[in-house]
């Protein structure tokens, strides 16, 4: 399930190597979370193996000062292997998720709703009056892919 981020590598954003592009869009957004005090936006990276998306995201907890918790795709794909992934957040923690295209569309739909409502809708209708809610702290998704034509619409939107 859910394993604790190893901060090994570099830890600070300046000493990211690589990605230039990317490494001034995180830097915004990473001066606007510390000057207003607020999360880091969901964040979506896309692209070939050994890019660095695992790390970046090392880097980005690091540089917030939070708990980051990480998981595969495809783990979290069994009853409340999501919601125990989700509720291990505690306020502004990265949540990072790798190779978030192995999810099943269900669990996306409701890692979407998580992301967008910040709560965990239990009970299986997803949309349904029967539904179990439970409130999630504050949370930065993080999520990496090879594959984002594997992701729902709605996900790779709200990540973006």
């Amino acid at each position: 399930m859910a394993t604790h981020i190893n901060d090994a590598g570099p830890g600070v954003i300046d000493k990211f190597i690589g990605q230039p592009n990317v490494i001034r869009q995180v830097k915004v957004a990473l001066e606007a979370s510390w000057s207003d005090g607020t999360r880091l936006p969901h964040m979506l990276f896309v692209g070939p193996p050994g890019l660095g998306k695992t790390e970046l995201a090392r880097v980005l907890a690091a540089e917030m000062g939070v708990g980051a918790k990480e998981s595969l795709g495809q783990s979290l794909n069994r009853d409340g292997h999501l919601a125990g992934f989700l509720m291990a957040a505690e306020g502004k923690d990265v949540l990072f998720l790798d190779e978030a295209h192995e999810l099943k569309k269900p669990t996306q739909t409701l890692l979407y709703r998580a992301m967008a409502e910040r709560k965990l809708f239990l009970g299986g209708k997803i949309y349904g009056p029967d539904d179990l809610t439970i409130n999630l702290p504050s949370f930065t998704l993080m999520a990496a892919t090879t594959d984002e034509y594997a992701l729902t619409n709605r996900c790779a939107i709200a990540s973006r």
